[in-house]
C-alpha cells in the first residue's frame, strides 16, 4: 500500500514512487513502489510521479480501512500508455480537506473527479478490420485499446469485419440499445461502412441519437483519430475515447445520379490525390509512401481533370473565410437538439435529377458556378470536414466539427511547377490554403461533373473509398454524428493564429 495525496491535478503519491510493470494475470501492471519513510511530507512527494485525474480508469473500494482505496490508471510506457493497480492510503493536500472518508465515499470522490466530462463504464462494439494497418490492427487492438477498456471496466464485444461492406451490414442490424459507443479498430474504412449502415436504418435517427462513433488508429488512413483525439498512438486514443467530450459532428451527404446517397465523414475528391490515393492502391503494402509517389508523378506530370463546379457559397474570398471561422470558432452555437427523420432530409438533391446537366443548377438559389477555365485544368479538388487527412497533411485548416460547412480546397494544374511545390511542403502546417493561387471555401453544397473526354476515366474518392466515376452532388448534414474530440473539438491546426 502506498500513501499519496490528492491535489488539484490528480494523485501524488509520496516518496519514490516507482513503477516496475510487473504483469498479473489481469493484463493490468501492479507498483512495486517503494519509499523512504524520510519523505513523508508534502512537499517532498515528486512532481513527476503525478498521476493526473485524467488518467484515472477505475476506483473501488479494498473493504479495508478508512482512506484507502484501488486505483486504475493509465501510464506511459515506452511511448504508449499502459493499465496499472494500485492500493492507495488517502490524505488531502487541503488541511479543510482532511477527514475520515470511508473507502465507499472515497472512491465517489475520486471517480467523480476522473470523469468529469464523460462517463465510466460504458457499454462499447468495437469493430475490427484485421486486415487494417498491414495486418497489425489486431496487434494493436489486443496489445494497447483492449487493457485500457478492461481497465476502465468498460463492457466489451468484438467484431471482426470478413469482407468488404461487413460494418455496413453489422451497423444496419445493429441492437442500438446494447451499446454505447463503436469503437473502430480500423482506418478510416471502417468508420464510412459503420456510418452508412446507420443511414440505411429505418430508425437511423434513434440510431444517430444513441451511438457515439469513433477510431482506434489500426489502418494507413487514421484522419477521424488525428483529427478528433489528436493522436496516432492506439492507447492513447483509448484514453481520449473515455475521458473526451462528445460532440455532435457535421456529416456530409454525397449524391449520385440512381445511386443510393451516401453518408461521407472526412472528405470527397477529383483529380491529382484521388489518383495518388486509390489508383495506387495495388502497391499499397508499401504504406504512406505510396500516397506521396502518386501525388510527385501527377504534379511534375502537369495531370489535368477537366471538370465544371457549382458551388453554393457561404464564404468566396478568404477575407470572408477567415471571419467566418473567427466568429465560429469564438461563439460556436452547439448543436444539441434531438435528431429527427426530418435532420436527414436533403436541401439540394432531388433524387432525379440529371446531375451531368449544367442547366439543372438553379442559380436563383445562390448557386454560382467556379471559372470554367481553371476548372479546365484542374489539379487537385478536395472537399472536407475533418482538417487532418494524415499525419503531416494539415489539408484543412479552417475545417470545425459543427460549423454548418465543407471547406474546399482547389488547385490548379498550371500552377508554376515551384509554387505547386512550396503549397505542397507547407501541408504539414496547413499553410497551403494561404498561398494566393489556391482557391480555399467554405461551402454549403457543391456540384462536380468530370469532363475528361470519351473514354477516358479516373476516380472519385469519398472517404479514401473508390466511388463510380460519374458527377456527383455533396451537401452538409449539420450535427449528424456523435463523436468524441479532446476538449471538445478539433487537434489544433494554427489557422487561427494566422489570421
Amino acid at each position: 500500500m502506498v500513501r499519496a495525496k490528492i491535489d488539484k491535478e490528480g494523485l501524488l503519491p509520496f516518496g519514490q514512487f516507482l513503477q516496475l510493470g510487473d504483469s498479473n494475470s489481469k493484463g493490468i501492471e501492479s507498483c512495486c513502489t517503494p519509499f523512504s519513510t524520510k519523505t513523508s511530507g508534502f512537499n517532498e512527494s515528486p512532481r513527476q510521479n503525478l498521476i493526473t485525474f485524467k488518467n484515472i480508469l477505475w476506483v473501488e473500494s479494498t473493504g479495508g480501512s478508512n482512506n484507502e482505496v484501488e486505483i486504475s490508471y493509465a501510464r506511459e510506457k515506452n511511448s504508449k500508455l499502459v493499465p496499472a493497480s494500485q492500493i492507495f492510503q488517502i490524505e488531502f493536500a487541503n488541511p479543510e480537506e482532511q477527514r475520515q472518508y470511508s473507502s465507499t465515499e472515497l472512491t465517489s470522490l475520486l471517480m467523480s473527479k476522473a470523469y468529469p466530462d464523460s462517463q465510466p463504464q460504458k457499454s462499447v462494439l468495437v469493430v475490427m478490420n484485421p486486415h487494417s494497418g498491414q495486418g497489425k490492427a489486431e496487434r494493436f487492438y489486443h496489445g494497447q485499446v483492449e487493457p485500457i477498456l478492461k481497465a476502465a471496466r468498460y463492457d466489451i464485444e468484438l467484431c471482426k469485419t470478413q469482407y468488404s461492406g461487413h460494418a455496413v451490414e453489422l451497423a444496419r442490424d445493429l441492437n442500438i440499445d446494447k451499446y454505447d459507443i463503436i469503437i473502430c479498430a480500423s482506418g478510416d474504412g471502417i468508420p464510412h461502412e459503420i456510418i452508412n449502415g446507420l443511414y440505411e436504418r429505418e430508425d437511423k435517427a434513434a440510431a444517430f441519437n444513441k451511438l457515439v462513433i469513433c477510431q482506434t488508429p489500426s489502418g494507413s488512413g487514421n484522419a477521424m483519430s488525428l483529427s478528433c483525439l489528436g493522436t496516432l498512438v492506439p492507447s492513447t486514443a483509448t484514453l481520449e475515447i473515455i475521458k473526451g467530450h462528445v460532440v455532435k459532428a457535421d456529416l456530409m451527404a454525397v449524391c449520385m445520379q440512381d445511386k443510393p446517397v451516401k453518408l461521407s465523414f472526412l472528405s470527397q475528391t477529383y483529380g491529382i490525390i484521388a489518383e495518388a490515393d486509390i489508383g495506387t492502391e495495388w502497391i499499397r503494402w508499401i504504406g504512406q509512401s505510396r500516397f506521396e509517389l502518386g501525388v510527385a508523378a501527377k504534379v511534375f506530370g502537369r495531370a489535368k481533370y477537366p471538370c465544371s463546379i457549382a458551388v453554393k457559397y457561404i464564404t468566396k474570398t478568404k477575407e470572408e473565410l477567415n471571419e467566418f471561422y473567427k466568429k465560429a470558432i469564438q461563439s460556436p452555437k452547439p448543436v444539441s437538439e434531438e435528431l429527427t427523420d426530418d435532420s436527414f432530409n436533403l436541401k439540394y438533391y432531388r433524387g432525379s435529377q440529371d446531375l451531368a446537366d449544367l442547366d439543372d443548377v438553379d442559380m436563383d438559389d445562390g448557386w454560382e458556378w467556379l471559372d470554367q477555365k481553371a476548372c479546365d485544368s484542374l489539379g487537385i479538388f478536395y472537399s472536407g470536414k475533418m482538417p487532418y487527412i494524415s499525419k503531416d497533411t494539415n489539408f484543412f485548416p479552417a475545417a470545425l466539427p459543427n460549423d454548418g460547412s465543407i471547406d474546399i480546397v482547389f488547385m490548379d494544374a498550371n500552377m508554376n511547377i515551384l509554387k505547386t511545390t512550396d503549397a505542397l511542403l507547407s501541408l504539414d502546417k496547413g499553410m497551403h490554403v494561404w498561398k494566393h493561387e489556391i482557391g480555399h471555401y467554405k461551402v454549403e453544397a457543391f456540384r462536380l461533373i468530370p469532363k475528361l473526354g470519351f473514354g477516358k476515366t479516373s476516380y472519385i474518392s469519398v472517404d479514401g473509398e473508390n466511388f463510380p466515376f460519374m458527377p456527383f452532388q455533396t451537401e452538409v448534414l449539420r450535427g449528424i454524428m456523435k463523436t468524441i474530440m479532446t476538449d471538445g473539438s478539433f487537434k489544433e491546426t494554427g489557422f487561427l493564429e494566422k489570421i
